[in-house]
C-alpha cells in the first residue's frame, strides 16, 4: 500500500523512468534465464514466489489446525469439569 502511495506521489517523468528501469531489469533477467519473452519471465518469477510462499502458508495452516484441536480439547475438559461440579449429565450430542 505504501509503495503505491509513493509511486502516485512521483512526477510523470519519474514514473516513466521507474517503468524503464523495471522493463530493463526484466529484459536482462529474461536474457539471463534464456526465456523467449518478458511475459514468460514474469510468469516464472510469479511461480517462484509461490514456491517460496507455499510452504510458509502450509506451516501456518498446520499450526492453526493444531491450535484449534488443542483449544477444542481444552474446551471439552472444561465443560466436563463444569458438568461434574454442577452435577449435570454431559450431553454426548454436542
Amino acid at each position: 500500500m505504501r509503495f503505491l502511495a509513493v509511486v502516485e506521489s512521483l512526477s510523470l517523468s519519474a514514473r516513466r523512468t521507474l517503468v524503464r528501469v523495471f522493463l530493463s531489469m526484466l529484459q536482462s533477467i529474461t536474457r539471463l534465464i534464456g526465456a523467449c519473452t518478458s511475459n514468460s519471465t514474469l510468469f516464472f518469477l510469479g511461480e517462484a514466489c509461490l514456491v517460496v510462499l507455499r510452504p510458509n502458508c502450509a506451516v501456518q495452516l498446520s499450526r492453526a489446525g493444531i491450535q484449534s484441536k488443542t483449544l477444542g480439547q481444552k474446551l471439552a475438559i472444561l465443560r466436563t469439569r463444569l458438568d461434574e461440579r454442577t452435577g449435570r449429565i454431559t450431553d454426548e450430542s454436542h
